[in-house]
């Protein structure tokens, strides 16, 4: 069977983790045709295994905390955290 130009995909996202669902849904949004290919029995990639949040520099809690941070040390903390040096600023 030979699909007519307007069914085929707009964008092929490879990954149903939070960035390929969330790339998907844009896609969708827009209008656009979406093929998502996800190697796993479910969605969600490594985010599903995240059990403590989605972290942030400068969110509404950090500040109803009056707890002192920024996009500069958030990105600094993201980048030694692979090595086992993030900052110990606030603790």
């Amino acid at each position: 069977m030979q699909q007519s130009e307007s069914s085929q995909p707009s964008v092929i996202v490879v990954g149903g983790g939070l960035a390929g669902l969330a790339a998907a849904h844009t896609v969708l949004r827009s209008d656009g045709h979406v093929i998502l290919v996800e190697k796993e029995k479910k969605l969600g990639g490594n985010s599903m295994k995240a059990s403590s949040g989605i972290n942030g520099a400068e969110s509404f809690v950090q500040q109803k905390l009056e707890i002192t941070d920024d996009v500069a040390l958030f990105a600094t903390d993201t980048m030694r955290s692979a090595t086992g040096e993030a900052s110990t600023l606030g603790q």
